[in-house]
């Protein structure tokens, strides 16, 4: 079987699990036990998740053959995917209708394990990522520390293998004792999974102290989507009405790895990065101010009024304009300089064409612009006259030069 052909099979596997999945979490939407032991909101979303991670994952494979970044995401969107219909599986068998499915012991131990597959192939995905290839042979350590604890799934699965017949104790009270039992082997494997995900930090840092241009951008998508994630973990370790917030984010790691190894709106990320950090901030700067108009008073004076909501909405909206006007300049300079320098350009040079006249510095002119805001690698200025087209400029730019430089080196 060729790649081509292992990568849509387990595409399709992929999509097999996610509707079987599915219809067993519609089916036991209204059942309490099984919303208690597995919300269903958040079953629904891991199902997404584990979709995404195999959609990206086929399409890095395809588009970008031999990157091993690709097979990774895939094969771990299946695992997440099998891992959740196992869960499902269970619930139903045990727990919705007891005795309804054979084999639902069996789909609970497999619940209790599968988890650390995939966390093995995303965490060696991001050890090779976005190359494929690890920096350096020093690396395998983290990679050989992920893939044991993959390995020590089987030899833990088999400790539990005697609970199998235990039915509805596997999922219920008796859950973590069929865990307990294998408490050595758990925390081996958690062990094996912390050195891996350090060593797959540190290997990003390390990337990102080398890297210069594409690379840069490469890592710059998947440390946002990291923040995005962090601050969604920090929003629901803070208020329980957040959890979905987590599973969400989740989804922005394997969307970013996919926009930087593909390279598809790769440069688009000095841009969201700016619009995102000041959005954060003229909300958190609205939400400051108008808490502190209407709860301060209530708070120090024990008065309450509508005026004071009143004042606190237009002052809000007030303030939104101005603020987030100042800040987008402010961190367009910072995160987006490319695009801030493109538009400062543009805008000198309309104001000097309103005085300059000689045609020759105009057209030095025009050359210097387009240069910096298009980026050409040739660029031909040919002025209408009463004999045709006449070409006035006709040059290299720089970055045509720079790329006969590397050529030639």
């Amino acid at each position: 079987m060729t790649a081509q052909r292992l990568a849509w099979c387990l595409t399709a596997l992929s999509t097999v699990f996610a509707v079987s999945q599915l219809i067993l979490i519609v089916t036991a939407w209204s059942h309490a036990d099984a919303g208690s032991l597995s919300p269903r909101d958040v079953a629904v979303m891991q199902t997404v998740n584990g979709i995404t991670y195999a959609l990206v994952g086929m399409v890095i494979v395809t588009k970008r053959r031999g990157n091993l970044v690709g097979w990774l995401l895939l094969v771990s969107g299946v695992i997440g995917l099998g891992w959740g219909l196992a869960e499902e599986y269970a619930l139903r068998g045990l727990i919705v209708e007891p005795g309804s499915l054979r084999n639902a012991g069996v789909a609970a131990l497999l619940s209790e394990r599968l988890w650390v597959i995939q966390a093995g192939c995303v965490i060696i995905a991001l050890l090779v990522f976005p190359t494929g290839r690890l920096l350096s042979r020093a690396w395998w350590t983290a990679a050989i520390a992920a893939a044991a604890a993959m390995t020590l799934v089987v030899p833990s699965l088999a400790a539990l293998w005697h609970l199998r017949d235990s039915g509805r104790s596997l999922i219920g009270d008796g859950r973590t004792l069929g865990i307990t039992s294998t408490a050595a082997f758990i925390d081996l494997i958690l062990l094996c999974l912390g050195v891996s995900l350090l060593g797959a930090v540190v290997s990003i840092v390390v990337r990102w102290r080398r890297s210069r241009g594409v690379e840069r951008l490469q890592l710059k998508w998947l440390m946002f989507a990291a923040a995005v994630t962090l601050t969604a973990t920090i929003l629901d370790t803070i208020d329980a009405r957040a959890r979905l917030l987590f599973p969400v984010a989740i989804l922005s790691i394997p969307a970013a790895i996919g926009i930087a190894v593909l390279r598809y709106h790769l440069y688009e990320i000095e841009r969201i990065i700016s619009r995102t950090v000041t959005y954060a901030i003229v909300f958190t700067l609205v939400i400051s101010v108008y808490a502190t108009i209407v709860v301060l008073p209530s708070v120090v004076f024990d008065v309450e009024s509508d005026l004071f909501v009143a004042a606190a909405t237009l002052v809000a909206v007030g303030a939104f304009g101005p603020v987030r006007t100042h800040l987008t300049a402010a961190l367009g300079r910072r995160f987006n300089r490319a695009r801030y320098d493109a538009t400062t350009t543009a805008d000198e040079f309309l104001a000097r064409l309103r005085h300059q006249v000689d045609i020759d510095d105009l057209a030095a002119d025009m050359l210097r612009v387009v240069e910096v805001t298009v980026q050409p690698t040739q660029v031909r200025l040919l002025v209408r006259g009463s004999g045709g087209m006449t070409p006035l400029l006709r040059a290299s730019t720089d970055a045509q030069a720079k790329a006969r430089h590397v050529r030639s080196s």
